[in-house]
């Protein structure tokens, strides 16, 4: 795992997230991002880990706030790190992969986000780097699934 230099000085703080897909009749795995409605870059629904949950746990509590996505997170993919602009605070995220079972039509973050589904390859390329490095991880495990 590669230092993260933080101008903040308190600790890092905790995330998780999810990798949310759905399988086609015809195999192939697509994967739901998101974005803020005034931004451009397309991600994965994260945030802090609240109090008294697991990161988890807090990681579907976040697939459902921001994207709307009901399904069941179970398998860790990886963690990654990342430094906040607007605080200079250090990130460390715990990603895990999440079969989506049904998506909401009202949502806490309906208005502020926008959701769509990207085909594995396209997700890849649409994301930065290192979310696009966890949506690679995660694809090898949603491979184990259907073996």
């Amino acid at each position: 795992m590669k230092l993260m230099i933080s101008t903040s000085a308190r600790k890092p703080r905790q995330q998780s997230g999810v990798v949310p897909y759905r399988k086609k009749r015809d195999g192939s795995v697509e994967i739901l991002m998101v974005r803020s409605t005034h931004a451009g870059n397309w991600g994965l629904p994260k945030g802090g880990v609240e109090a008294g949950m697991t990161p988890l746990a807090s990681a579907m509590k976040e697939a459902e706030e921001e994207a709307g996505a009901v399904g069941v997170a179970k398998d860790f993919v990886d963690i990654t790190e990342y430094i906040k602009g607007s605080t200079g605070r250090a990130q460390v995220v715990e990603w895990y992969v999440m079969r989506v079972k049904g998506l909401l039509t009202e949502y806490l973050e309906a208005g502020r986000r926008e959701r769509r589904w990207f085909k594995l390859d396209k997700a890849i390329k649409k994301a930065d780097k290192k979310v696009a490095s966890v949506i690679e991880a995660a694809s090898s495990i949603i491979d184990l699934y259907n073996k």
